[in-house]
Order: C-alpha cells, then structure tokens, then sequence
C-alpha cells in the first residue's frame, strides 16, 4: 500500500495533486524510493527513477533543496548523481513546453566543459551533450558555448556542424539582442558573424569562378544563370557584415571595404561606390580605398543612376566625379580612355545635380576637342605653331581644316577650378558599347603586366586608364559588373 501510494506520488502524470504542495514533499519522496525502507527501495528505487520524465523531476526536487538548505549533504549527492546519469534526450523531452526553471544550467556548464576535451569519445560526447543543455538554458552565455562547440567540431573535421554551431551564436545573439550580451559574449557574437559572412562569401565564390569561366567562353546564359546562384550567397554575406555593424562591432572601415569588395563580385558597382564612400569616412586617405573608388565610379552605369537617383543621397560623391575629371584632363598625355573616363565622371555628375552650376553649362565635345588639341607629342606639329604658343609645358595647337592651317589654341592646362570646368562643357551623349583591350599606359607610369586588360562592355568591370604615373587599378573582373580599381553609418542597399 506504501509503494503504490508513493509511486503516485512520484508520478507526474497523477491527477489531483497540487503541484506547490506536490513539489514541496518530492525530495523526500525521492529519498524514501532511494535510501528509505528495504521494500519501498525494492519495489520502486531505480526502475522508477529511469522511467520516462522521472530524472528531471528528482533534478528539480533536488534544486529546490539546495535553495533552501545549501548545506544538505544527501542533496548534494544526489545532484552529482543525477546530473551524472542525465542524457541529452532526457532533458529534449522535459523542454518541450519550454526549458525546466528548477534546473542548474551553470553546474552543466561545469560537468561538459570537464568532458568535452577528453580524448575518450564517449566522455567527449556525453560533454557535448551537457554543454548543448546548458546552451539551451543559459542564453546569455548561450554564444561562448556554441563556440566551444564549433570549435570541438572543427577539430574534429566536421566543418558543417562547427558552421551549424556558429549559425546558432547568431541566432541566440539575435533572440537577446547584442546590447545585452555581456562583453565577452558580444564579441563571440561579432566574431561569429564574420565567420558566417566569410561563409557564405566562399560558397558564392564558387559559382562566381564557374560564371567567370562561362564568361570567358562567351556562354552569357550559363554566366547569368551561375550569378544567380551566386547572389543569395553575396546577399547572406552582406547581411552579416550589417548585423556586425548594428551589432556594434568596432571593425567598420574593414566591414565596409567587404561589403564593397562583395557588392563587386554582384557586379553591382553602384552599391560599391555607397560602401567605398562610407569607408572613406573611417579614413579618408587610405590609398586603396581611393583607387577602388575610381574603379567602382567608373564602373557605375549611367541608366541605373538614373534610376536610383533619389536613393543615393549624399553618399554619392558629386564633388568627386567633378575633380577627379578635371584632373584627368589636366594631365600631360589625355587620350580616348582618359576622356572616356573623365567624360563617364561628369555624365554621372549631370545625373546627380542636373540644375547645379558645376555641371550644367557641359554641352558635348568641348572635351574631345581638347584631347584632339592636346594628341600626343608631335615636333613637327608643333614647329608649325606661332611663337608664343604650344611651346611651354602642356601647350596646344588646334588645326582648322578647313582653311588648312594651324590655328593658336589655348597655351596650357587651365591654372584654376573654374577654368578647368570651362574645359568639360562639351561631352558627348551616348557611350556606346565598348570592347576587351589593354588599359593605356602614359608616360611615366608602370610598364603593363598581367591583369591588365579591363572590359569595356555593357556595365562591365574595367580599371580607369592610368593617370600620371598611377597604376591603373586591380586586374578585371568579367562580365556585368564593377570595373576594378576602384562617427557610425547607417547605408541601404539601392539595388532593389
């Protein structure tokens, strides 16, 4: 009568019972099937306690002992035994409704940390186990615990689930939300999110080869079909480079020279110059930022600014495009490349601020004439010339041929920044298609190498002409998409 009496008792599935009284009587009733009278022990004892919800329910009872007797040394003891005897499964089945509160996540925190790193597979995996457990009820240190597990799997070989692992830091990251994390956590987080952004950049990566391949081969299908199996990736990697920064992650200039560098590989040159601006706020000197800035704003084409015009806002330099095109015709050799490029700058300038007064007075060709007056050296052209011009440093001649004479044109490069605009009026309109050729190499500049050659087709990647002794930019990248060389900030994607 006893034992039927505390098996229902014991039993959770009992109806009737008031669980605060219920629960208040459950360590003794666990003490009375363990340790109590030979024939309670023998007729309920272990087989009881291995029955389906039962090890959870002595866990609980144990706690909430300890709670209010610390010193209870029977307590005590069964706490290591049953958390010793606990499988993972157990604890799965008991959390379905949610994770059990009378429950010491940090003392199995202990007990896997102990475990994980023995070299006896079994111990190692029953440390796993725990420390998956205690995971689930401890998120705020949940991200410190998912890395020890991706790190365990990647040493062990098995990189899917160390990356499954690390998926899992971003997901309890994002559920507390970083600003709540403690530091050592925040920053198990951000890391994470780098991990997975360079990820999902790898599997991109992949497909991108193959679309540079089938590009080579001129299979334009093959290529934009492979892109688009390429872009969810791309996307998967910029999303955890922005969490990274709404994360509060402290590496925002690298952040964003990724996200450009990414946005590359799209074949979105567009949103590779917002991220290159953004970057240049970090550090607006840096040397490779600037040269991937003229790459991505030579890349950019004039029909998708067009249409996103309204989006940009001041993260597309105006001011930019403007010098930087009038220091490519002041230069000493300006030839069709050059002007194609500085021509490219202003376009994109007049799109930007049609009304504004540095870019609506361009009318088309004042450009090409210029370079058309400034060709290459040629002695005994400018033998022809008057004296007094044409003779200094960057003197022209213009030719009328018409009356088949060398006529006097302007005797040097403009002196000042209202001058030089005078010189960009004329543009021409249309760009057309271009061609796969060799980036020009001026006087002065380095000798041409591998990687050179830039396309020049469509709204392909291409480098700008080299300039004055500059290298002309990164080797190209084929196909629909940036042309390569190109305070805390908050952009959005303008490709929608």
């Amino acid at each position: 009568m006893a034992a039927e009496t505390l098996g229902r008792l014991l039993n959770p599935e009992t109806p009737g019972y008031h669980t605060p009284v219920r629960n208040a009587v459950m360590f003794d009733a666990w003490f009375l099937a363990l340790d109590g009278p030979r024939p309670l022990v023998e007729k309920l004892g272990w087989p009881e306690m291995n029955k389906p919800g039962r090890r959870i329910e002595a866990i609980g009872a144990v706690e909430r002992k300890l709670v209010a007797e610390s010193t209870n040394d029977k307590a005590r003891e069964y706490r290591t035994m049953f958390y010793s005897q606990l499988s993972e499964g157990e604890f799965v089945a008991a959390a379905v409704n949610g994770v059990p509160t009378d429950f010491s996540y940090e003392y199995v925190e202990q007990l896997g940390y102990q475990l994980v790193d023995a070299a006896d597979p079994d111990r190692r995996e029953r440390g796993l186990g725990y420390l998956r457990i205690a995971a689930k009820g401890r998120e705020d240190r949940a991200p410190g615990i998912y890395q020890k597990l991706a790190q365990v799997a990647e040493k062990l070989g098995d990189r899917q689930t160390a990356r499954s692992y690390t998926e899992s830091i971003k997901s309890v990251g994002l559920k507390v939300t970083p600003r709540y994390l403690a530091k050592d956590q925040r920053t198990v987080y951000l890391r994470a999110l780098l991990k997975l952004a360079a990820y999902a950049e790898a599997d991109a990566d992949a497909f991108k080869a193959e679309a540079d391949k089938a590009q080579t081969n001129n299979d334009l299908p093959a290529r934009d079909a492979l892109d688009a199996k390429a872009r969810p990736h791309y996307e998967t990697a910029i999303a955890n480079l922005h969490l990274y920064r709404e994360g509060w992650g402290d590496a925002l200039l690298s952040m964003y020279k990724k996200v450009a560098e990414i946005y590359a590989k799209m074949r979105d040159p567009l949103n590779a110059c917002i991220n290159i601006a953004a970057a240049l706020e970090y550090d607006s000197v840096d040397k490779e930022l600037m040269e991937r800035r003229d790459s991505y704003y030579y890349s950019v084409p004039i029909e998708r600014l067009q249409q996103v015009r309204e989006n940009v806002g001041k993260w597309f330099d105006i001011a930019y495009c403007v010098t930087r095109a009038i220091s490519i015709l002041n230069a000493r050799d300006v030839d069709a490349d050059l002007l194609d490029w500085a021509t490219h700058l202003v376009r994109l300038a007049k799109v930007m601020e049609p009304d504004s007064n540095r870019v609506r007075s361009w009318r088309p060709g004042a450009c090409s004439a210029r370079v058309r007056r400034r060709g290459p050296y040629d002695a005994r052209r400018r033998a022809r010339a008057p004296e007094g011009f044409g003779r200094g440093r960057g003197g022209v001649v213009q030719h009328d041929e018409a009356a088949g004479s060398t006529l006097p044109g302007r005797p040097g490069p403009p002196r000042t920044r209202a001058e030089g605009v005078r010189g960009l009026q004329e543009l021409p309109q249309e760009r057309g298609g271009h061609a796969v050729h060799d980036r020009p190499v001026l006087r002065g500049t380095r000798r041409q190498t591998a990687g050179d050659q830039v396309l020049r087709r469509g709204i392909g990647v291409r480098g700008p002409p080299a300039l004055l002794g500059r290298e002309g930019g990164a080797e190209a990248i084929e196909g629909r998409g940036v042309r390569p060389f190109p305070s805390r900030v908050t952009l959005q994607c303008v490709a929608r």
